[in-house]
């Protein structure tokens, strides 16, 4: 199963910003809630391997589940351009940019498709979500 790699690179009160790579060459930025000790609808998922499995979405269309996030339930990567948009999930996009005033993730669904291209003939891929290096 193909993995990809998402490095949280930038922590705030109201955000987390990460990169995507995929065998070491970056696939695409991302955009989080916060770490708020894993709280259901309003904290980004802790560190570990995830199993992504692609689906159809009646709301959001092509999406990617991750399963197995301890405690949590309805994770998707998919498609967003604001923090408050997610709940829990994870948006990608091409770059960072300021939208009504707020942080905003371009070309989500851009993003979205390249990572929906690298699930394998099951239609999985494994996520390893890797968090901020502390820097001393």
């Amino acid at each position: 199963m193909k993995i990809i790699r998402l490095n949280r690179t930038v922590r705030a009160p109201s955000f987390a910003q990460g990169m995507i790579t995929y065998c070491g060459a970056p696939v695409c930025f991302t955009l989080e809630r916060p770490w708020l000790g894993n709280k259901r609808n309003v904290s980004c998922i802790p560190p570990g391997m995830y199993e992504c499995v692609s689906e159809s979405h009646s709301k959001l269309g092509q999406v990617l589940r991750v399963n197995g996030v301890p405690k949590r339930a309805g994770i998707l990567v998919h498609a967003a351009n604001y923090v408050d948009q997610l709940q829990g999930c994870i948006a990608p996009g091409d770059f960072f940019d300021i939208m009504d005033f707020k942080l905003a993730i371009i070309s989500s669904r851009k993003a979205l498709n390249r990572l929906l291209e690298l699930v394998d003939s099951h239609g999985k891929l494994t996520l390893d979500v890797i968090d901020y290096e502390e820097i001393s």
